[in-house]
């Protein structure tokens, strides 16, 4: 049987580390989801798969519901006139607005959708755009030469009275010219506004850019016979990873988002290797004072999340390696 580690060798901090300890992206910040890490007044890419439409549209009707200020959504697509945004969001729309015909337009459109010609009290708006519109260049009718043609038409809603706050771009989006997006990304993020861009496939390098706050890849939580509706979230963040389940519940017409337990054994794991306790006494301590996980921690499972947060650490060698001398095949031949 596993003896329990001596409490002497184990930190006061690390006898109780669960019951009041957070993620350090929480420190000082204030989240639009904290599940999934995605921080107000910053930048979070979300790629992989699943259905993302939906995901990032509950996410933007989350922010509406918080009152964290009016959000823009914008659908990028290849062809506008034909997208499936608007089919989407008749699938969406209450069942007692369901008469009204949600239809393709070039300009801002509520939502939800009303008869009445009065903006709703809801601070959401929406847009099919061209994906192949390059957004991020320069407007050529200001007079600023750093103003890209996005900001300039969120200036434009700015002075009609629609200050947006959070902008969603969602769909085949368009990173070129990849420095123009940094750039705007940069001025977006210093002037206060919270951006989500969800899109499948970015282009390389885009993802591991240091601009972003929290990069989120989703991917279907087993490779055979998986639906859009269970996923898991790989959320990268300026201060490690963490995973987190992502399922929809139907009869709730809701996203659930559930924080993988064992994160909340990142920092007492961190606490007891600085303490130097080996792996064995390590198990044993979390087994018998956190009974939050569905099963008892093992070693083997230890030694991959440390893979995974990057706690990982090798002796270096003493004796460098040397390559093997190859062996010649001696034959007849030779001693002829």
């Amino acid at each position: 049987m596993m003896s329990e580690p001596p409490t002497c060798l184990i930190p006061q901090n690390a006898l109780t580390p669960f019951d009041c300890w957070s993620l350090p992206d929480e420190e000082n910040k204030i989240f639009l989801h904290p599940e999934l890490n995605i921080p107000v007044e910053g930048l979070t890419l979300m790629t992989g798969e699943g259905d993302l439409t939906a995901l990032a549209f509950d996410i933007a009707w989350r922010c509406v519901n918080l009152n964290f200020g009016k959000v823009l959504y914008l659908r990028s697509d290849n062809f506008p006139e034909h997208s499936s945004f608007p089919a989407f969001l008749e699938r969406r729309s209450p069942r007692f607005q369901g008469t009204i015909p949600i239809q393709f337009s070039t300009e801002l459109q509520y939502w939800p959708p009303n008869l009445s010609g009065i903006p709703p009290l809801q601070n959401f708006m929406w847009l099919i755009m061209s994906s192949k519109k390059f957004i991020w260049k320069r407007w050529p009718y200001v007079t600023s030469k750093i103003t890209s043609c996005l900001e300039a038409n969120l200036d434009l809603c700015a002075k009609g009275g629609n200050k947006f706050a959070f902008l969603v771009l969602e769909g085949q989006v368009n990173f070129e010219p990849q420095s123009d997006f940094y750039a705007t990304m940069n001025r977006l993020k210093n002037n206060g506004m919270t951006v989500l861009i969800v899109t499948p496939k970015p282009p390389r390098g885009i993802s591991r850019n240091a601009i972003w706050d929290t990069v989120i890849t989703m991917k279907k939580w087993r490779a055979h016979h998986c639906g859009n509706h269970r996923l898991v979230a790989d959320i990268r963040t300026r201060t490690g990873k963490r995973n987190c389940q992502v399922r929809y519940q139907e009869y709730g017409n809701l996203w659930i988002c559930v924080p993988d337990k064992r994160d909340l054994l990142r920092e007492p794991v961190r606490e007891m290797m600085a303490a130097g306790l080996n792996a064995k006494q390590i198990v044993a301590a979390i087994n018998a004072r956190y009974q939050g996980l569905n099963k008892p921690l093992t070693e083997s499972a230890l030694a991959a999340m440390k893979r995974f947060w990057g706690f990982r650490t090798y002796r270096p060698e003493k004796k460098s390696r040397t390559k093997r001398a190859v062996q010649r095949n001696v034959g007849v031949s030779d001693f002829r």
